[in-house]
C-alpha cells in the first residue's frame, strides 16, 4: 500500500511542479529570464519546481523497488490527469468534452493495469 502512496505522491508533486513552471513561464519573457537582476522571484519559483521534480523522481524510484515496472509506469500517465485538473483549478484553463473523455480513459487504463 505504501508503494502506491509513493506513486500517488509522485503524480501530485510532479503535477504541482508543472503548474508552477507554466505559471512562471506565462509571466516572464524567456529571454528576459536570463537577466537575473529583476527575475530572482521567477528563478526561485523555477528552482522550487525543479526540487519538486527531484522529489517526485525519488518517490518513483523507491516505488520501483517494490512494484513491477509495468504497473508503476502506468501510474505516470496520471500526471496528465493531475496536470489537467490543476490547470483548470489553478490557471483557469478550460477542458473540452473530448479532453475530459480522454482523461477518463487514462484513469480507467491505470485502474485496469493496477488492480
Amino acid at each position: 500500500m505504501t508503494d502506491y502512496v509513493l506513486l500517488i505522491l509522485m503524480v501530485i508533486i510532479s503535477a504541482i511542479s508543472q503548474v508552477i513552471i507554466r505559471a512562471t513561464a506565462s509571466k516572464v519573457n524567456l529571454v528576459d529570464l536570463l537577466d537575473l537582476r529583476g527575475n530572482l522571484r521567477h528563478w526561485g519559483a523555477l528552482g522550487v519546481a525543479g526540487i519538486m521534480i527531484l522529489i517526485a523522481a525519488f518517490c518513483y524510484l523507491v516505488a520501483l523497488q517494490r512494484i513491477e515496472l509495468s504497473v508503476a509506469y502506468a501510474f505516470t500517465s496520471l500526471n496528465n490527469v493531475a496536470v489537467a485538473v490543476l490547470a483548470v483549478v489553478v490557471l483557469g484553463e478550460k477542458l473540452s468534452l473530448r479532453n475530459i473523455a480522454a482523461l477518463a480513459l487514462i484513469v480507467l487504463g491505470v485502474l485496469l493495469v493496477a488492480v
